[in-house]
């Protein structure tokens, strides 16, 4: 499982290319691609792509009335460096970039790598069509270089970077256009927009004495991407199974294709209100649902132990990780974890623990926000990971299948909430 989730990863260049590959495996399956302007009237299987970044998928059986609708819901975007279109500086020696930051990256983790370019660039084609073109150059085409120690002798006691020092170096005298034109054949002139950003070009690979860790790019979140849409694939077919898929959490999921807007509801109440349900009997659907807001988790660092809460601090090849914040930063409350729990002593499945250490705040993610629209019972998990928000990120093999397991049987129940009793 863990080699299939490598090669998504690293086809998934960014998040257009990871749309594009999850599309075409549910094509594969058989899952129809309907648009929003189309009636979702009689349908069963199927999904629909918002801005080429997010995606929500539906599966059901045929009497769904009276189901709760089992919902798992991840990100698509990671941190990066976008590249505007105004971006290209000719200084006379080299061709570099201007970047903006996208997300939350960690700058030093960006240099002295081989570094590529993807994402989308639209064009008017022939016939008037506005055509959106992906991009992902296969070459390693531009790097961020260090400054020279013995220029920068106080560089090991600590650096701020400014986006000043994190201009890629694409070449002596070609620029973007330039590349564009070479390997897809897209003139400048007919460039009417694009969004690109860098990308780190080294490949996914399995490290650890017995190969038991694996390293790539953007396993926060993609592996929970997929990880959720193979359990949301290869669980069984008479539950209510929604899976959903949300742009933009990095930079708090307030876009039309973030978690933030009202794609689930909507579609959700589409579909009732197209096969001649009313929303008040989707609203009944929702009070017995509930919802899995999959995004990866602290791992306990071996070198910076004094940042974990060493009662609830994760391990790498430990099992997945059911996180939780007074706060609210994590949407888990006694009821949804409860089930979670429940579901790992009857299936048997490893999970662990994470609170952050009193005082060292962690991160958040969209299930606080996801949980607005649609107001139904909500957990919190994660694969467990190091270097979260690097340029080539950490995880433990094992842990890929315990977060499978635990998605596939969470989308196998039936639930059933009143105000004292859950049953499944």
């Amino acid at each position: 499982m863990v080699n299939d989730l490598l090669k998504f990863l690293d086809l998934s260049k960014t998040k257009f290319q990871a749309i594009d590959e999850t599309k075409k495996k549910l094509l594969e399956a058989g899952y129809i691609n309907v648009s929003e302007s189309d009636s979702y009237k009689g349908l069963n299987r199927f999904f629909i792509v918002r801005n080429n970044s997010s995606i929500i998928c539906i599966s059901l059986p045929e009497d769904f009335t009276n189901k709760s609708i089992n919902i798992i819901s991840t990100h698509t975007d990671s941190p990066s460096f976008k590249i505007n279109e105004n971006s290209s500086i000719n200084d006379k020696m080299y061709q570099t970039l201007q970047t903006e930051v996208y997300g939350g990256p960690i700058y030093s983790s960006w240099f002295d790598r081989p570094l590529s370019i993807g994402g989308r660039v639209l064009t008017k084609s022939m016939d008037g069509t506005i055509v959106q073109n992906l991009i992902a150059f296969k070459n390693s085409i531009c790097t961020i270089p260090n400054l020279c120690i013995h220029f920068g002798r106080d560089i090991n006691k600590g650096h701020e970077y400014s986006l000043d020092e994190m201009k890629p170096i694409l070449s002596n005298d070609a620029d973007i256009y330039y590349l564009l034109k070479k390997e897809y054949g897209i003139e400048k002139k007919d460039i009417l927009s694009f969004e690109l950003e860098l990308f780190n070009n080294m490949k996914p690979t399995l490290v650890g004495a017995k190969k038991e860790f694996f390293m790539a790019s953007r396993i926060d979140n993609l592996a929970s991407h997929y990880t959720a849409l193979k359990a949301f694939m290869e669980s069984a077919c008479d539950t209510f199974k929604v899976f959903a898929s949300f742009d933009n959490e990095e930079v708090g999921s307030s876009s039309m294709q973030g978690a933030g807007s009202s794609f689930l509801y909507d579609t959700l109440k589409r579909f009732f209100i197209d096969n001649g349900y009313s929303e008040v009997e989707l609203l009944r659907a929702l009070s017995n649902s509930i919802a899995i807001s999959a995004d990866n988790a602290h791992a306990i660092h071996p070198n910076y132990k004094n940042k974990s809460d060493m009662l609830n601090a994760p391990v790498l090849n430990s099992g997945f990780v059911i996180k939780e914040n007074p706060s609210l930063k994590y949407t888990t409350d006694a009821i949804s974890k409860a089930i979670i729990v429940d579901l790992c002593n009857r299936d048997k499945i490893k999970y662990q623990e994470f609170h952050n250490k009193p005082g060292v705040a962690g991160g958040s993610t969209l299930g606080n926000i996801l949980q607005g629209s649609v107001g139904i019972h909500m957990v919190d998990i994660g694969l467990p990971q190091l270097a979260m928000h690097s340029a080539y990120e950490t995880a433990g093999c094992k842990d890929v299948l315990e977060y499978y397991k635990i998605m596939k049987s969470f989308y196998e129940i039936n639930l059933k909430i009143s105000n004292q009793d859950i049953k499944y």
